[in-house]
């Protein structure tokens, strides 16, 4: 999964550098929306809710990840 939804890059006006940072409108979308769905399964079936739960908690660290490579690089 793409994660260019969840950074944004900034571009500081007095030395041109650039910074990645998270997108946290993006990441509360994704989040609610997990939120929703594992909700909706719990009672279900708890196997899916904790399967997509974690796969979120991936999805941040994923996210983490590229934002502290960018600033590596970049920064």
């Amino acid at each position: 999964m793409s994660v260019r939804g969840f950074i944004n890059i900034d571009i500081d006006t007095w030395n041109r550098k650039k910074r990645a940072s998270v997108c946290y409108a993006g990441r509360c979308g994704s989040m609610q929306s997990t939120i929703k769905w594992a909700r909706r399964y719990v009672k279900k079936d708890t196997d899916f809710a904790l399967e997509v739960l974690n796969l979120a908690m991936k999805e941040e660290e994923k996210v983490r990840n590229v934002i502290t490579r960018f600033n590596r690089r970049f920064g």
